[in-house]
């Protein structure tokens, strides 16, 4: 395969060698099922951050958040914010949690899940939450019901 960094498309002509490949989780070519891929599962620059959304969600002011954003972006070696707003913070936190599987859970929880960005269109709010599978609703004998929407 010959990587190229440009991205032709996602859909529905993508080529598997197009768009650049991160390397903070990299995977060994010819890499076996058992690599040393280790993978964190808490971090302490996600433990800032969870301070600092929480602090400045419980007071309704994300300057609140600058102190721990700030030790982050520190460590990374870039300048100081003198100001934060929600928007910010959700940029921050995509930089910082890279790779880590949070990125939607972060943006249905701040609010940005349902817009726009790059290829993928607006979304309903009911995609949310998951469907909850059929077969689970028929062997709950009747207790569970679908989740709105689906």
């Amino acid at each position: 395969m010959s990587y190229t960094p440009k991205i032709n498309e996602i859909a529905p002509n993508a080529k598997r060698e197009s768009g650049a490949r991160p390397s903070k989780f990299s995977f060994k070519q010819l890499g076996r099922d058992n690599m040393d891929n280790d993978y964190p599962i808490v971090r302490l620059g996600e433990l800032y951050l969870i301070r600092a959304e929480g602090l400045a969600r419980a007071a309704g002011n994300w300057s609140l958040a600058l102190p721990d954003v700030n030790a982050i972006r520190a460590r990374a070696k870039v300048s100081n914010l003198t100001s934060l707003t929600v928007d910010q913070f959700v940029a921050e936190r995509g930089r910082e949690m890279f790779q880590e599987g949070v990125r939607r859970t972060d943006l249905i929880r701040l609010g940005k899940f349902n817009g726009t960005w790059w290829e993928k269109p607006a979304s309903p709010a009911h995609v949310n939450i998951f469907p909850i599978p059929q077969s689970q609703i028929d062997a709950s004998n009747g207790t569970l019901k679908q989740n709105p929407g689906y």
